[in-house]
């Protein structure tokens, strides 16, 4: 069964991004089918993976407008797909606000699409908009990135409340996969307050990387991420 993980935190800057590149990256290297889902029109994991959009090229802009999901598949890498995203992205969210129910584009989307990867990814976007409620109405759970500051640990608190209500509005049994520690300077004292309120939620920790080595520093430590992931996620077998 295809497990969808949204990847969110009410906080920019927190680290979703790179989380979803590199931990796809690592899903897909374990040998899992896994497919990525830009979902913010900042299109930052797209530009991560295709390095421009080309015009007319197929985005999930046009798959909420009713196109198929297999037109916008792109192939990234041995086991891992992607479907990018565009500004348009932004103009279809602000159409999808004035419906009414507005929260099933992307479910819709993806039950006409009959695929089966292993795994899906949601990059989505830090606000809490339509977007935001169409990924966690299709995700099973929620891995939510932070860094260890008052202002991205407030976004998972947020986060959260958001996932609760979610489950109980919709009657959607989404739930919270954990927090992912980012960007962490080992030695800082006032870091250590928020990576302790994190306690037991926490299933990994990305040291902060920066240089020549900080793609293989990155892509070390979301195979060990990856590891924690599939441990959780395939024991409900």
């Amino acid at each position: 069964m295809t497990k969808i993980i949204a990847v969110a935190n009410h906080k920019g800057g927190s680290g979703k991004t790179t989380t979803t590149y590199y931990l796809g990256l690592a899903l897909a290297a374990s040998g899992r089918n896994t497919l990525l889902i830009d979902f913010d029109d900042q299109a930052t994991l797209t530009n991560k993976l295709y390095k421009a959009w080309t015009p007319g090229q197929t985005t999930i802009a046009d798959v909420l407008d009713g196109m198929a999901l297999a037109t916008a598949l792109c192939q990234y890498d041995v086991g891992l797909q992607y479907v990018p995203a565009d500004h348009r992205l932004a103009w279809i969210a602000a159409r999808m606000q004035a419906s009414s129910p507005n929260h099933a584009f992307l479910r819709r989307a993806w039950q006409r699409a009959n695929m089966q990867p292993e795994y899906v990814l949601i990059d989505c976007p830090p606000s809490a908009g339509v977007l935001l409620i169409n990924a966690l109405a299709l995700a099973d759970w929620v891995l939510i990135p932070a860094t260890p500051t008052e202002e991205s640990y407030a976004g998972v608190l947020r986060m959260q409340a958001m996932i609760q209500e979610i489950a109980c509005t919709l009657n959607h049994p989404v739930k919270p996969l954990g927090i992912m520690a980012t960007m962490v300077s080992p030695s800082s004292i006032s870091e250590q307050k928020y990576l302790n309120l994190m306690g037991e939620m926490e299933i990994g920790r990305v040291p902060r990387r920066v240089g020549q080595t900080a793609d293989a520093e990155l892509r070390s430590t979301y195979a060990e991420v990856a590891k924690t992931v599939i441990r959780i996620l395939e024991s409900e077998r």
